[in-house]
């Protein structure tokens, strides 16, 4: 019966870390979940009104486009093996008695792949910070201030230290993905 039981909890685990991997792919024409979401990865969700707001150029558009793309493109192993390292994680914690040190071990690998991502995500605000100009740029800081007061911004709504809100990490204030140009940590 504990056998049954650990395997079907081990096929279960398996089946979430899939999930998650799949949804971390995204869909053709749809970003992931840690394609929009995430570590300031990108424009994701609200380039539309983002791009009227600030009055972003046609080339503007088309180069924070390219430098998403690259940064996804760049990262997708990296973020395989944060998922991969997580699922071993849980199996981990799903063994009797958990073993202290190896979750400690593999907690640490974890959150050395999330570091080495939280960095090519600030990398990638820097690149797209690059592309506005200094009136955008200040218009930007502006919407980012207000956002901050209402509650929206790092820790804010988002909890986890994203800028986000309505509880996830997947928002900035107005302009719904907005990450990508927000603080990575703070």
């Amino acid at each position: 019966m504990v056998k049954k039981l650990i395997g079907l909890a081990l096929v279960t685990i398996l089946i979430v870390g899939a999930v998650g991997v799949v949804g971390a792919a995204g869909r053709p024409g749809r970003p992931g979940w840690a394609g929009a979401c995430g570590a300031g990865t990108g424009l994701g969700l609200g380039l539309g009104r983002l791009a009227g707001y600030l009055g972003l150029t046609a080339d503007q558009q088309q180069q924070l486009l390219k430098l998403r793309q690259d940064f996804i493109a760049r990262t997708q192993d990296l973020r395989f093996q944060i998922q991969q390292k997580m699922l071993e994680l849980r199996q981990l914690w799903s063994q009797t008695p958990p073993n202290e040190q190896k979750i400690s071990a593999k907690t640490a690998e974890v959150t050395s792949l999330r570091v080495r991502l939280a960095n090519e995500a600030k990398a990638l605000s820097d690149a797209m910070k690059n592309v506005l100009t200094p009136e955008q740029q200040k218009k930007l800081d502006e919407a980012r201030a207000q956002a901050q007061q209402q509650g929206w911004g790092p820790g804010g709504r988002a909890g986890r230290g994203g800028w986000g809100g309505r509880g996830g990490m997947c928002g900035f204030g107005r302009f719904g993905g907005f990450g990508g140009l927000g603080t990575v940590t703070e």
